[in-house]
């Protein structure tokens, strides 16, 4: 893989307070398991205008890095930092003064402007939580404060408390309007959007950067993935999936840590959801609990689906489809995946009948590589 541009992201660690399917320690998942390479089939020796340059920083909980094609970079990359700053005012959950959060407390006014980020993700959360027949529910920080994922909780699980957990938690219960806030049907119903948050910002960080006039460059946050153009090679951007094995972020051989490579076009967004690295263990039973939250059946996922990345145009939906089919298992995210070719290309990671780590892609996945075991 000479001339390959690898980027390997850092692995870190966060906790948050009742996130949306335990985006946190997801997004360590997803910061350690989504490599980004700059090698593919080259498509001409194209003239470039200007250098490529790499900016990163700090964004919700995590970073961003940006590879991007321009003569300003110190200036592109002060722009993207407002806009993340901005983004953070509507959607952190970490503020006491963002939208989002004094939404949640039912502290908004009738005089406070609406927020049209939050809106926008609301209406796209609204459509993948229709799309996926609830599976994905940016409403069920309460059921995953119940099983101790953001909190350490020591307590017994008492399954006769799940239908009071129920009539606080469903999208169906918000409504949205032009005129006003958008508008609870019950006053304890709270939003988190950390599993879908990161994929509309990487949009939004793509459309400032189009406005900007740079239409080659990879932008990625938390693991999350968009990317224009071509990379510095005059090559498509590449991504590399890491195999879902315990402590495989230490591998420092590249080639044992992929599980495959994919082939991104212009304009193509990626995002992975797993469920392996991270569990809840029930003190007073001793039974392990996976981060990922089926909202339909208000328990974790008990699945030998291992690991979902999403290929579509929209890094928002990818991110949220990621982790709904984490929520339905391997056999109804297949069935979904099928039922939606077309909109959704897939790779899903899992383990067989025989006890065997096994992979499954939509056809029309551009697969450039698939690694092989260790």
């Amino acid at each position: 893989m000479s001339g390959c541009l690898n980027v390997f992201l850092k692995r870190r660690e966060l906790i948050m307070q009742n996130n949306f399917m335990f985006k946190t320690n997801l997004l360590v998942l997803l910061t350690s398991t989504t490599l980004l390479i700059g090698c593919s089939n080259k498509s001409g020796s194209e003239t470039r205008a200007y250098d490529y340059y790499k900016v990163n920083g700090p964004a919700q909980g995590t970073s961003y890095h940006i590879t991007i094609e321009t003569d300003i970079p110190d200036a592109i990359q002060g722009k993207i930092d407002s806009l993340i700053e901005v983004i953070d005012v509507s959607m952190s959950t970490y503020r006491a003064d963002s939208y989002i959060s004094r939404w949640n407390a039912n502290t908004l006014t009738l005089e406070d402007a609406q927020d049209a980020h939050l809106n926008q993700v609301l209406m796209v959360s609204k459509e993948m939580f229709e799309q996926t027949s609830g599976y994905f529910d940016p409403t069920v920080g309460p059921l995953l404060a119940y099983y101790g994922f953001g909190e350490n909780l020591d307590k017994t699980l008492d399954e006769k408390n799940l239908p009071a957990l129920k009539s606080v938690m469903g999208l169906d219960k918000i409504s949205l309007t032009k005129e006003t806030h958008p508008r609870k049907s019950v006053a304890e119903v709270n939003l988190n959007f950390n599993a879908i948050a990161q994929g509309y910002t990487v949009d939004e960080i793509a459309e400032l950067l189009t406005n900007e006039g740079i239409f080659n460059f990879m932008v990625e946050l938390g693991g999350e993935v968009k990317v224009s153009g071509l990379n510095k090679q005059a090559e498509k951007w590449s991504i590399g999936i890491e195999k879902p094995v315990a402590n495989i972020e230490f591998e420092q051989d590249l080639k044992k840590r992929l599980q495959t490579i994919v082939s991104l076009s212009s304009g193509q967004s990626l995002a992975t959801s797993g469920n392996y690295r991270n569990v809840k263990v029930d003190e007073n039973t001793g039974e392990k609990y996976g981060h990922i939250i089926d909202p339909i059946a208000m328990r974790p996922v008990k699945s030998k689906l291992l690991s979902a990345t999403v290929v579509t145009e929209n890094c928002a939906k990818a991110d949220a489809i990621a982790t709904a089919l984490m929520a339905m298992g391997y056999e109804k995210a297949q069935r979904f995946l099928v039922d939606n070719e077309g909109a959704y290309d897939a790779f899903l990671i899992y383990i067989n009948e025989e006890e065997v780590l096994s992979v499954w892609n939509s056809k029309n996945l551009r697969i450039k590589a698939i690694m092989p075991q260790l």
